[in-house]
């Protein structure tokens, strides 16, 4: 799933609530009425003025307890942004505020250029078995944020593939690189440009390139080879 609404129960009422991520503008929050309908909650839990964007580029979304108090946290990705969000449910399940950088869920790219998010969806585990729910978020193509010559020598981008662990104290642990889950260059590799390469067995680049995305474009005077067939060599 790349993104979407989830559901879950801020309030703790049993009563299953849904979350709208947007690209383009704020997400909205519905809540269930307890008699066939849902009402648009969004400026009571966010407090944000509907006019402005507080909430970027949302994609995916998902609700979990992150501390065991009956009230579900809301956690939301982004694509084309700087961070991804995360929502603390606080004031008996009335309102959330943004504790994305308290508890360690910011999901920044921490490098020089500045790469922009490309998050897509989530999905929590008790990994460790301590009674607290841990977070794994994913990215489409971390390639995205190269040019084609970064790609040729060979220069992996951070990305937003990561595994936090629950502390048990309201903050996670980038525990990426220790559980050996750090995404490797070789995977969007293997996955898109080998795959499009078999299927399109084409010699020209800039075709080949406009079907994934904009900054895959060979520039003119760059003479970097991505794709040739039979070989497929160098990207692919």
């Amino acid at each position: 799933m790349t993104g979407g609404a989830c559901v879950g129960d801020p309030n703790n009422d049993r009563y299953p609530d849904i979350f709208f991520p947007s690209i383009h503008k704020n997400g909205k929050l519905y809540i269930n009425d307890q008699n066939g309908a849902f009402l648009d909650k969004s400026t009571e839990y966010f407090g944000y003025d509907m006019n402005k964007n507080k909430v970027n580029r949302g994609n995916a979304c998902m609700f979990f307890d992150m501390n065991n108090d009956g009230y579900d946290d809301l956690y939301i990705s982004t694509v084309g942004h700087k961070r991804f969000y995360f929502f603390k449910n606080v004031a008996n399940g009335t309102k959330y505020e943004d504790a994305s950088f308290t508890a360690g869920l910011e999901n920044k790219k921490n490098d020089a250029s500045q790469a922009m998010t490309a998050g897509f969806s989530m999905d929590t585990a008790d990994v460790d078995n301590d009674g607290y729910l841990d977070v794994v978020t994913t990215e489409w193509l971390p390639l995205l944020n190269l040019s084609p010559r970064d790609i040729q020598f060979g220069k992996a981008p951070p990305t937003n593939s990561r595994f936090f662990l629950n502390l048990r104290n309201e903050t996670f642990l980038d525990f990426t690189a220790k559980a050996n889950l750090e995404p490797s260059l070789h995977a969007p590799k293997d996955l898109y440009f080998e795959k499009m390469c078999d299927e399109l067995n084409k010699k020209d680049l800039q075709y080949l390139m406009s079907k994934i995305n904009e900054p895959y474009k060979k520039s003119e005077s760059s003479g970097v080879t991505l794709c040739s067939k039979p070989a497929c060599t160098t990207l692919c």
